[in-house]
């Protein structure tokens, strides 16, 4: 899996919960090359939805922070062809 991590101060929890309506924040541990982080990420809450494709607003997002951060160019020409 390929993806970024940022360091986000837990005072701005709430505004992220609020930004993120419809979803729920979740504590997972992500594996890096040198040691494990435990980060926060957000999962749609309505789990029959769960098959919707992403908006085409959140792909370009994904997409744009994919470019900003180099990740590997297989990776962002299947995100934005998908």
């Amino acid at each position: 899996v390929q993806g970024c991590v940022w360091r986000v101060p837990e005072e701005f929890a709430e505004e992220l919960d609020r930004q993120e309506a419809g979803y729920h924040r979740l504590s997972v541990p992500i594996e890096c090359a040198d040691c494990i982080v435990e980060c926060r990420t957000y999962q749609y809450s309505d789990e029959k939805a769960s098959s919707e494709p992403p908006s085409p607003h959140y792909k370009t997002v994904i997409i744009a922070g994919a470019v900003e951060n180099s990740l590997p160019a297989a990776y962002i020409k299947s995100g934005s062809t998908n």
